[in-house]
């Protein structure tokens, strides 16, 4: 995630190895600016730490996933001591 903050750009390899097509005039992964916030989801755990890119600071984070997390506690739930 820090690497594509510090590069600005969203989908380096795009689209060479993602489902996306060229843009002619514009590239819209590209980052005009450091955000003051950039979220990735899905993540194993969360993170969080700022960026510093010369006089600008941003907070990168990661956010769980949800869905997995669920589905890991449902599952510890259901086993009983000993199993």
């Amino acid at each position: 995630m820090e690497k594509t903050l510090h590069w600005r750009h969203l989908a380096p390899t795009a689209p060479d190895t993602l489902a996306c097509y060229s843009f002619c005039d514009d590239d819209p992964f590209v980052l005009p600016s450091l955000p003051h916030v950039y979220f990735a989801g899905n993540q194993p755990a969360f993170a969080a730490r700022l960026v510093e890119e010369g006089k600008e600071v941003g907070e990168e984070e990661a956010v769980v996933d949800f869905a997995r997390k669920k589905r890991e506690r449902e599952g510890e739930e259901g086993k009983e001591v000993g199993e």
